[in-house]
């Protein structure tokens, strides 16, 4: 593979076969010289990585994507602590394209907001909609990312169209509903207000009926949103 390549893969990919654990990529902007950095750090769900913990800088490659319409790919490797990147804008960039790199995403809320208004618009894959929403997702949990960020992102994505996503949305709901589980009484009763507002007009749209005629995909799909709808008290 190093040789069609022109790579060096047997030395990055011995790093990633003999190092535990995987990186969460930090994404720190500087706006008036549209540039980023970009610093990794090995990621634990507890957030609380020792200096021992933290000692394989792992060989990442970016995928990363931007432009106005999302059509310009980099091809850019990481293999240092943090390294900054100039871009021609700071309009629109996402990093780790489809989501095929071994790795969190880290980004500010105010870029998390921005790439929930990108999805609205249809800028991002499927597979870039679902690795979003589930690294934002993990952050919050871990205590890496504000959980307001999440949910700002979240509600942009009420017109999604794809059971898969979908799942993903619901998974990143549910996650927040069992960490609130035990505040006081308005919190949770936001939370389901904002659940019912996003899940609700997909569930509507379903029918609230199983059909004969609905395939495995559908009925999965119609049992998530139909779940999810009831445990925010949405009525039907």
């Amino acid at each position: 593979m190093s040789t069609v390549s022109g790579k060096d893969v047997a030395t990055n990919m011995s790093i990633w076969t003999r190092k535990v654990g995987y990186p969460i990529i930090t994404v720190q902007e500087f706006e008036a010289e549209n540039k980023i950095l970009v610093r990794q750090d090995r990621f634990l769900n507890s957030r609380d990585a020792s200096t021992e913990e933290n000692e394989t800088i792992y060989p990442v490659s970016l995928g990363l994507v931007t432009g106005t319409k999302a059509s310009e790919e980099h091809d850019i490797l990481l293999d240092s602590r943090e390294m900054h990147v100039q871009l021609k804008d700071m309009t629109f960039f996402k990093i780790n394209s489809i989501h095929a790199g071994f790795f969190r995403t880290l980004y500010t809320p105010q870029r998390l907001l921005k790439l929930g208004e990108a999805m609205h618009v249809g800028l991002l894959s499927v597979e870039d909609r679902i690795g979003v929403i589930a690294d934002a997702s993990a952050l919050a949990s871990s205590g890496y990312q504000n959980t307001s960020a999440l949910l700002g992102m979240l509600a942009n994505l009420r017109d999604e169209d794809n059971p898969f996503v979908w799942m993903q949305i619901n998974s990143s709901l549910r996650s927040i509903r069992i960490a609130f589980k035990f505040q006081e009484e308005s919190i949770r009763s936001g939370l389901k207000r904002f659940t019912r507002l996003l899940v609700g007009p997909q569930a509507t749209a379903l029918g609230w009926d199983f059909n004969g005629d609905d395939d495995i995909s559908m009925a999965e799909y119609k049992a998530e949103m139909f779940q999810a709808a009831a445990l925010a008290d949405e009525p039907r």
